[in-house]
């Protein structure tokens, strides 16, 4: 770490400006694929969104 900071350290600052939501809430994670998928232009339909909230809230972080 210590020696990209010291590389470019614009871009060290930039990252730690940037957090990411707190992961262990299913809404959140929802949210986030909804992002995602927007982003590919994907669309999810309400069915696919009734899985998405079954699976989401079974799923753990590499930290949980």
């Amino acid at each position: 770490m210590a020696e990209l900071s010291a590389a470019t350290p614009e871009l060290m600052a930039d990252l730690r400006v940037v957090r990411l939501p707190d992961m262990n809430e299913p809404r959140v994670r929802a949210g986030l694929l909804a992002l995602l998928a927007e982003e590919r232009r994907l669309r999810l339909g309400p069915d696919a969104f009734k899985v998405v909230h079954r699976d989401l809230g079974g799923l753990r972080s590499r930290g949980g």
